[in-house]
């Protein structure tokens, strides 16, 4: 490896020699651009500074060093590092470096790591960067640079990134410094929206080191990619600008500099937009670049790869000349799932969703994704709106998502559907769907004229469909078939049974509202009555059945956890909970957070978070008694029933019989609501298990390294049986950069763009807004989860949560009320509070990160306001 690089020399190092930022340099300058000229030591010229240090007491105390120690151990480094001096060879080597650039006065010292400036880690901000520099201080900025690697910022980010911190490695970029008049940063893509067509550019006067610093407001302009067209020109503050002296070498801020005038002219904002066009064809991603104008020329001082982009894949991305479509992600916005899929998860959610979308079409999921309604890409899963809002109107989705997501429902509102609509024919649906329908008039019939009798019917199926599924999995037949037939017969079971049967309830439940007064708010609160309470919800007959088992326990006092833990899995509890307790497991133990994917846990597999919530039950005084409440609920629906039925006497007798016949439906049909997912996840958990045996099998041929690990294969891996491990392990690291997207977005168009909420009315932020669902007013300590298990939820504490699933449901019975970011009215979380009767407010854009642990805040869930009355102080 040479100690060395110029920036114009005709060979292209690897990043592992000079690192992203100067591998950059080099490539542009190859390519024709107005880059600076330099050079690059490279990481060869600074291993004999590492050898050195490796072998000083200042190093041993930083392997040593703990986190409370690492900025201390860290400092000491540094400045030991400082002290570092050239051996013969790097001496030969700068002064052979410098030689071609000799005529140059000032030069810019830039880190160039192999780690820095990638697509998966930025370090903005942790690297040094020397300005000004002339020949006889370079010196100085080459050891302040090298010095920076070993920064407490640089270990903590690597850490973060899961990127080795005991083998620090650098290269360091010399350039000539250019004394801009005005600078800044330039984006091929808009970050702030993710939108591939448009253009970002920051601009400030002077040095743009007030841009990526951030101590001015820079100038914003976005331009449209294809047409050059500036569509967007705000000016900044630009409160500071920062200027390089050629003569002093010196940098001077100035206050307020031309403040109110804007930094570029439409030619130079042009001649920019043409510049990164170059850049992305080089590098075929989108990039960050820092440029400046010095003497009306245009210099590309920096580029790199941005790192918080979300990439869709060639399936979802349209060309940038075809018409757009636009996609909802279900995951997000249905199930409250923000983390992508395993990628075994998404594999087996393709084919039950192939088997769905069969029974419902009569055909096949297949074809690209402008042909079909759901797809599962990238591990996840979305809806293709541009196709549906061809079926039924934009205002209609959104009005739908409304009752299950009402921050989807506010961003579709507000998108010109126009732009997406598809020209895909909406027959190419109704027709298929229309010769499937007969298939569910059984169950129409049923529901529409024997209530009772549909019920027991379905449960009739569901016992049958238990049994064939139990069968199926026993048997000798290959896994893919298992996974194929499982897939058809619970698509079946569900679309055949379920959901005819619960759709057919929310129709009559609208006609049972329309039926009465909709102006008169007396009767309205008594419809709403008629929901809570309705018999055979497995949801909350699962929460029910969970209290019930701390019935069966002694008022036993146990100091830790740990040893009720034991008392229960080793059997020293009563003989009646034990059998309680496995009749519990039988009927919910393939159940458990984050169910939807089958990576996940099931409570039968790690039965803590359960029993937890039994110990605090016994420990702590719980606020509410649930089985109570839900026999209050029952006995007010059923008073709400008779006065409904004395006002529909009045209308008249027929009124009165139908009204009657409607509630009958209802009564029986509204609790199913939650069945079919009940059984779509005994479904993927009896795949989940059919998997942990085959993966302990390969576990004992040295195959597989863990039995977890065949959940970072998908179906089509296993079913080629090649190199599992290597892929397994190709297949995680794709997953860990999905990771990645912390906020993935709800509505996303082909071309990148992410659509977010309307910006709230109220300003004040110890005011959050979001929707009612759930009725009362209480104070309290919120508690902030993003898993349920992450920490105890005490009695009388508030749930924040971005969104919840069945396997949050034990910690309902603590919480005092219930704050999602994800939900609407027949969101799980929103079910579940109305039956337990605790307040709760869905659709708080933000929540978790807007409230802590400790805040205490006044929960309004018949207005859907949070006060926060008090923020928890600092420690």
């Amino acid at each position: 490896m040479s100690f060395y690089y110029n920036f114009d020399g005709s060979t292209l190092p690897s990043i592992k020699e000079v690192g992203g930022k100067a591998y950059s340099l080099i490539r542009m300058t190859q390519h024709k651009l107005a880059v600076p000229p330099g050079f690059v030591l490279s990481t060869a010229f600074f291993h004999p500074w590492f050898q050195t240090l490796k072998n000083t007491a200042e190093w041993k105390q930083f392997l040593i060093a703990d986190e409370k120690n690492m900025a201390s151990a860290t400092e000491q480094l540094k400045q030991r590092s400082m002290q570092l001096t050239y051996t013969h060879e790097q001496s030969q080597a700068l002064e052979k470096a410098l030689t071609p650039h000799a005529d140059i006065a000032l030069f810019a010292v830039r880190s160039s790591s192999p780690d820095e400036d990638l697509e998966g880690a930025s370090f903005a901000g942790g690297y040094e960067t020397v300005l000004g520099v002339t020949p006889d201080k370079l010196h100085d900025a080459i050891h302040a640079t090298f010095a920076s690697c070993l920064d407490q910022r640089v270990v903590s980010y690597k850490k973060q990134q899961h990127i080795d911190t005991l083998t620090p490695n650098i290269a360091i970029a010399i350039q000539q410094q250019i004394p801009s008049e005005k600078a800044g940063v330039l984006f091929s893509l808009n970050p702030v929206n993710n939108a591939y067509d448009e253009i970002m550019i920051n601009a400030n006067w002077g040095l743009g080191e007030s841009v990526v610093s951030g101590i001015a407001s820079p100038d914003l302009v976005i331009v449209d990619k294809r047409s050059l067209k500036v569509l967007q020109q705000t000016p900044g503050g630009k409160e500071v600008s920062l200027w390089l002296d050629t003569k002093t070498a010196k940098i001077t801020e100035k206050q307020d500099y031309k403040s109110t005038s804007l930094v570029l002219s439409e030619k130079e904002i042009r001649a920019l937009a043409q510049q990164i066009k170059i850049i992305d064809n080089i590098y075929q991603k989108a990039m960050d670049v820092e440029w400046a104008f010095y003497q009306n020329k245009l210099y590309i001082l920096q580029a790199r790869p941005i790192t918080t982009q979300l990439q869709l894949s060639p399936a979802m991305l349209t060309n940038a000349r075809e018409k757009k479509r636009l996609y909802l992600d279900i995951l997000v916005a249905v199930q409250g799932i923000f983390q992508p899929l395993s990628p075994m998860g998404a594999s087996c959610l393709k084919y039950m969703l192939g088997a769905l979308y069969y029974e419902i079409f009569g055909k096949r999921l297949e074809g690209s994704i402008s042909e079909t309604l759901f797809f599962v890409d990238n591990q996840r899963l979305y809806l293709n709106l541009s196709n549906v809002m061809t079926i039924v109107s934009q205002k209609k989705v959104a009005t739908l998502f409304h009752n299950i997501d009402t921050l989807s429902s506010d961003i579709l509102g507000k998108i010109d559907g126009v732009d997406y609509r598809s020209t895909t024919s909406k027959y190419r649906f109704i027709l298929p769907f229309a010769f499937r329908l007969p298939l569910r008039f059984r169950a129409l019939f049923l529901g529409s004229f024997y209530p009772i009798k549909a019920r027991q019917w379905s449960d009739k199926k569901a016992s049958q469909y238990r049994c064939r599924i139990d069968d199926l999995f026993n048997s000798d037949i290959a896994f893919n078939k298992k996974v194929q037939q499982s897939s058809r017969l619970t698509a079946k079971l569900i679309l055949r049974t379920f959901v005819p049967l619960f759709i057919l309830s929310k129709i009559t439940f609208s006609k049972i509202r329309k039926s009465f007064d909709p102006k008169n708010e007396t009767i309205q609160k008594l419809i709403n009555q008629l929901e809570q309470a309705l018999p055979g919800n497995v949801t909350i007959n699962m929460g029910l059945q969970l209290y019930q088992l701390r019935r069966l326990l002694p008022k036993t006092t146990f100091d830790h956890y740990a040893d009720f833990e034991d008392y229960v899995l080793n059997k020293r509890a009563p003989l009646p909970f034990q059998k309680a307790w496995e009749r519990f497991l039988n009927d919910y133990g393939h159940r458990g957070p984050g169910e939807f994917d089958i990576a996940s846990a099931r409570f039968r597999d790690q039965p803590k978070l359960l029993l937890e919530q039994l110990f605090n039950a016994l420990t702590q005084n719980s606020v509410t008694d649930p089985v109570t409440l839900y026999r209050r609920n029952i006995k007010k629906r059923e008073e709400a029933y008779k006065t409904l039925c004395g006002i529909a006497k009045k209308q008249s007798h027929k009124a009165l019989k139908l009204f009657r016949k409607r509630y009958a439906i209802y009564v029986n049909l509204g609790g199913i609501r939650e069945t079919h997912k009940y059984w779509l996840i005994y479904c993927v958990d009896k795949i989940r298990t059919a998997l942990l045996e085959k993966a302990a099998q390969w576990v004992g041929d040295k195959t597989l390294d863990s039995k977890e690990q065949i959940f970072s294969l998908s179906l089509e891996d296993i079913e080629k049986n090649h190199e599992l491990r290597a892929t397994a392990e190709k297949n995680k690291a794709h997953t860990a950069l999905l990771e990645k997207i912390k906020n993935p977005p709800r509505i996303i168009d082909s071309r990148g763009k992410m659509f977010f909420p309307p910006a709230p009315k109220n300003t004040d932020k110890n005011i959050l807004l979001g929707q009612p669902v759930s009725s009362g007013t209480i104070k309290g300590k919120v508690k902030v989860l993003h898993t349920p298990d992450e920490k105890p939820l005490l009695p009388g504490e508030i749930l924040v949560a971005r969104a919840t699933d069945p396997g949050w449901t034990p910690l309902f019975v603590n919480a005092a009320a219930i704050l999602l970011e994800v939900g609407g009215v027949l969101q799980h979380g929103a079910l579940v509070a109305r039956e337990y009767g605790k307040p709760c407010v869905v659709g708080i854009n933000n929540v978790t990160e807007r409230l802590n642990d400790g805040d205490e805040v006044e929960v309004n869930g018949a207005e859907g306001t949070v006060h926060v009355l008090s923020r928890r102080a600092p420690t």
